[in-house]
């Protein structure tokens, strides 16, 4: 997978025109000891000319006293690509080229110059495809931009490898994209070529966008650490902060949790040093923000070591009772889940606990997981990437390694028991399809939430469906549902061809244009590949169809045997909310029966394009103790906010809640008893009719009489067996029925003992 252009770069020819960042700015902490990159006027903010032509905005800090850690050095192939060792001192003088060879394998460079368009794509139309100018394009994100009054503006962002700092481009109109960059860090008035950019997430906050970079050094010269870039105007990049840690520097993947309405919340990263998870503070919940990020939390796993690290964190809001999940692909530990409310805060360093709940395993290591390393750990497995499945039932692991005939390298887990989880199926090689290496993960649960998506290198888009049974596989082969078999030559390297895949749903600009779902793939050898789905073959891009919002289940707990004053928990399903990404969704539950309303909760859709297609909105209503009593039609209704003529057969639902008592319990009445006697030392069923009995109401028919059981017939029933004593009083008895509210009626002299 990595390898440097046939011109290896440390002064970049002209021609090129990439422009380049050194970012200016400082740690987000004091940080004793770290030196300034380059000659000393570097360090002042403002933009230079580059003698390459570029331009460069100043100047991104070095932390010399921190040893390289770099996963990046680890392996001898793939994302680790182990050609020279980690040197504590810079290569060559001067600016002479990295010692060689750095390819995997020895191999020769492979930049992929040519992008082959064979009769192998399946599924998928190919549009464009975007030379990027470097040969080490890494992961991939997107966003849109909106702004009141103007269309959307969606972007692709690419993280630069080893050769630059990232790619930005805009693909509003994606058969017609438009580059910004490559930008690339800067050293010496040049382009840097010791530094390792393998991640780029994108978020916003407020109108301002942003993008967080991970970045690894490949020698003591380069830099380290989390970036935050605003992007806001995509040709004129500002640098918000650089973080680097107490103890920690390079960085290998990282991700940015979100809110639901897309504002960038908490940065999860990889802190290679020392083989676990940090967790950075963007809110201002925790003191931390854009310019100035702030350690917050911590996870290192008790296996943690040299062998043993996080490579990658998913991060995902299942809702309800699963909530916020962590996902830590810990290498050769295996999976590892947290709780998200244990790390948001949870252990900084070796700190006190500082958790409300006092969750954190101890000062050194954070919160107990969900599960642990070791459980969820094939044998040979090596844990890259993982993503779980909509709500948190299965999760989906990837090994980058596994690339022979048998092996299994994405795997399906059953997680829905967290003591038991269990293997359910795996994708292998040689028979669900080709022998080639996989690379990361995808579910897009806006689009489609029962179908994994992979950036499979060579083998490009690779997509399947699924079930908690396993893998769908069709026939005739290819067993894929989309299958796009690749861009790049037969004979490329292995790990040539897809690093990342981004699914985007897209309204073209102009008139009478559709939404589609378009395919970015980042390309690691040329850029950025871009195509569009077409499941049905018909060389057209297949279409969103326009819906309203739709409430398409409403649900009631309890619904029946209900009492005046009870709580009752409704939950209302709204779907189709992917097509109005940005925008607000009104839902309001009515009592129709008796003209009440009970309440209006809004969902605030994410401007981003990760936005689930549907959500559940719960309601408590707190039954007035007016509530009449029968049958009530409790009716929910979504209406999009700047639309609020939206189609009402679609947008409502109901569900029937009974109502048992009659407020207040004035109405609870004993008229009878049958038989109404009884002789001592005898037992025997008396049935008791009145009015407005409630299920667990109790009965009492004085001293020495025990009542031994009650059933509830209705309200107006209750069937009682009864044990009169040997020494019970004769003559009459009052018979008292008590209500579980409290309400009570008495029937005086109902009973007679013989």
């Amino acid at each position: 997978m990595l390898s440097l252009c046939k011109k290896i770069l440390y002064v970049l020819p002209t021609r090129l025109r990439i422009l380049a960042v050194l970012v200016a700015g400082l740690a987000a902490a004091p940080l004793n000891g770290l030196t300034w990159a380059g000659a000393p006027d570097e360090t002042a903010p403002g933009l230079i000319d580059l003698p390459s032509g570029a331009r460069g905005v100043l100047g991104l800090r070095q932390a010399p006293e921190t040893p390289v850690s770099s996963v990046f050095l680890r392996r001898a192939f793939p994302d680790h690509p182990l050609g020279v060792a980690p040197g504590q001192a810079e290569p060559g003088a001067g600016g002479a080229p990295l010692p060689g060879p750095i390819y995997p394998l020895g191999g020769v460079a492979q930049c992929g110059d040519t992008i082959n368009w064979p009769g192998t794509l399946e599924g998928v139309d190919a549009l464009y495809a975007q030379d990027n100018i470097i040969c080490t394009n890494a992961d991939i994100d997107s966003y849109v931009m909106r702004e009141t009054g103007q269309p959307d503006r969606t972007f692709i962002v690419q993280a630069g490898g080893e050769e630059a700092a990232w790619t930005l481009t805009e693909v509003t109109d994606p058969s017609n994209p438009n580059r910004y960059g490559p930008y690339c860090w800067v050293r010496n008035n040049a382009c840097d070529t010791l530094t390792y950019t393998p991640d780029v997430k994108a978020f916003r906050q407020g109108n301002s966008h942003y993008i967080a970079l991970a970045l690894e050094r490949r020698y003591i010269g380069g830099y380290c650490g989390v970036v935050i870039d605003d992007i806001t105007d995509p040709g004129n990049p500002q640098l918000q902060s650089q973080f680097i840690g107490a103890d920690w520097c390079d960085v290998h993947n990282i991700f940015v949790e979100q809110s639901a309405d897309g504002e960038g919340l908490y940065i999860y990263a990889t802190a290679d040093a020392t083989n676990d998870l940090r967790v950075l503070d963007i809110s201002g919940d925790f003191g931390g923000t854009v310019q100035g990020p702030v350690e917050i939390g911590r996870y290192t796993a008790p296996t943690a070591n040299g062998n043993n690290y996080v490579h990658d964190v998913t991060v995902i809001d299942h809702g309800g009772a699963v909530g916020r999940r962590v996902y830590l692909a810990y290498w050769d530990s295996g999976l590892v889940i947290l709780d998200a409310e244990d790390l948001t805060p949870g252990t900084s360093g070796g700190s006190p606990c500082t958790h409300p709940r006092g969750k954190c395993k101890n000062n050194n290591t954070g919160p107990s997981p969900i599960i642990g390393p070791n459980v969820i750990d094939p044998a040979g497995f090596l844990t890259h990437h993982a993503f779980a499945s909509y709500d948190g039932s299965l999760v989906f692991i990837q090994d980058e390694f596994m690339a022979a005939t048998g092996d299994k390298p994405v795997q399906m887990w059953d997680i829905s028991v967290l003591e038991s989880p269990f293997f359910v199926d795996g994708l292998e090689l040689g028979v669900d399809l080709p022998e080639n290496p996989a690379h990361n993960l995808e579910i897009r649960f806006d689009i489609n939430p029962d179908r994994l998506y992979s950036g499979w290198y060579k083998l490009g888009l690779q997509a399947w469906d699924f079930s908690s049974s396993g893998f769908a596989r069709y026939a005739p082969e290819p067993t894929s549902v989309i299958y796009h078999r690749v861009q790049t030559e037969t004979d490329d390297y292995p790990y040539s061809g897809a690093w990342g895949v981004r699914l985007v749903p897209i309204t073209p600009p102009g008139p009478d244009q559709l939404t589609g779902i378009y395919v970015f793939q980042s390309d690691r050898g040329y850029g950025l590949i871009i195509g569009c789905l077409d499941e049905d073959g018909d060389a057209a891009c297949d279409e969103i169809a326009s819906h309203d919002v739709a409430v398409t289940d409403v649900r009631a707990f309890p619904s029946s045997l209900v009492l005046a004053g009870d709580t009752v928990n409704v939950d209302v399903d709204v779907e189709n909310l992917t097509e109005f990404a940005g925008e607000d969704v009104d839902v309001t539950l009515t009592d129709a029966t008796d003209g009440f309303a009970i309440g209006t909760q809004a969902i605030i859709l994410n401007p981003l394009s990760m936005q689930m297609s549907m959500q559940t909105v719960n309601f408590v209503w707190e039954v007035p103790t007016a509530a009449s009593v029968g049958e009530h039609d409790l009716v929910a209704t979504a209406t999009l906010v700047n639309d609020p003529d939206s189609d009402p057969l679609n947008n409502s639902g109901n569900v029937a809640v009974t109502i048992d008592q009659t407020p207040g319990g004035t109405g609870l009445m004993v008229d009878d008893c049958d038989p109404n006697n009884g002789s001592t030392n005898t037992a025997l069923t008396v049935k008791i009719d009145g009015s407005d009995f409630q299920l667990g109401a109790t009965v009492d028919f004085g001293s020495k009489i025990a009542v031994r059981n009650v059933t509830f017939v209705d309200t107006g029933q209750l069937v009682v067996d009864i044990r009169i004593n040997k020494k019970a009083a004769t003559g009459l008895r009052d018979v008292t029925v008590t209500n579980p509210n409290g309400d009570s009626g008495t029937g005086v002299g109902c009973f007679t003992v013989n």
